[in-house]
């Protein structure tokens, strides 16, 4: 399973309250990550993005943003900071 996979289910063990599970996938993530490269936990309001958007994602019940998203979210944010 990819890191966008496993972030994607973090999120689904997180949503339905299942901590054993989200250790379990947390320790994947760690695992799946380089050496020395552990992945980064860091919520929606890390990226600097609207907090009308951070809401909106934790309300769909993503609380970590996947790999995918969190580049995404740091091009935004680059853009933004040099448009």
């Amino acid at each position: 399973m990819d890191e966008n996979a496993l972030f994607t289910e973090l999120n689904l063990a997180l949503q339905s309250e299942d901590y054993g599970r989200a250790a379990r996938i947390r320790d994947a993530l760690r695992r799946a990550s380089p050496p020395g490269e552990a992945p980064t936990l860091l919520d929606w309001h890390a990226y600097d993005i609207p907090a009308w958007l951070c809401e909106r994602a934790e309300q769909l019940g993503w609380r970590y943003p996947t790999g995918a998203a969190q580049a995404a979210a740091l091009g935004c944010r680059y853009k933004c900071m040099h448009a």
